[in-house]
């Protein structure tokens, strides 16, 4: 994903390129490399050249499956809906997904010459999707660190010891 990654940062040039979604997380261990099938990147104000190369990449290599619209959350605590996909195509036999920003405030992590977008940015856009797919990827990533039934079964049987009180 790696030279797909550096290819693609090649070929579109914009004022930033951001690589954020699933190949973020499996490069810090929250969810299996083997889970990861497509790759989304954040490009901030694009040239004019580069969403001209988006559009022949759709046309000329189209994605398998395209983005489902994501239905209004009528929750009144819930934030802005992330922004939609500008292009999806296939490359290298890979699904590309390009969201399009004029700006980017956010942290990011420099690795490697590539930036990544955060984890909390990541989960925040897969809770503002609303997916199922994301929620479930959400708690097991959640799971990683913690598990509400071993620590039930912890304070079932030894909190007095977990909190390092003799009684």
């Amino acid at each position: 994903m790696k030279d797909l990654i550096l290819k693609l940062k090649t070929i579109l040039s914009a004022k930033d390129f951001i690589v954020t979604g699933s190949f973020v997380l499996s490069e810090f261990g929250l969810i299996d490399k083997a889970l990861v099938n497509d790759l989304d990147i954040v490009l901030i104000q694009p040239e004019q050249s580069t969403l001209d190369t988006l559009e022949r990449l759709m046309k000329e290599f189209p994605a398998r499956t395209t983005p489902k619209v994501v239905e209004k959350n009528n929750d009144p605590e819930a934030v802005k809906p992330p922004p939609l996909n500008k292009a999806f195509f296939m490359y290298d036999n890979v699904k590309v997904d390009i969201f399009v920003e004029t700006s980017f405030v956010e942290p990011f992590l420099l690795v490697e010459g590539i930036k990544y977008c955060t984890i909390p940015h990541i989960i925040l856009a897969k809770q503002r999707y609303g997916r199922m797919k994301d929620w479930l990827q959400c708690r097991d990533m959640a799971r990683v660190f913690f598990k509400e039934e071993l620590f039930t079964k912890m304070l079932d049987s030894s909190w007095k010891s977990a909190l390092k009180i003799n009684y």
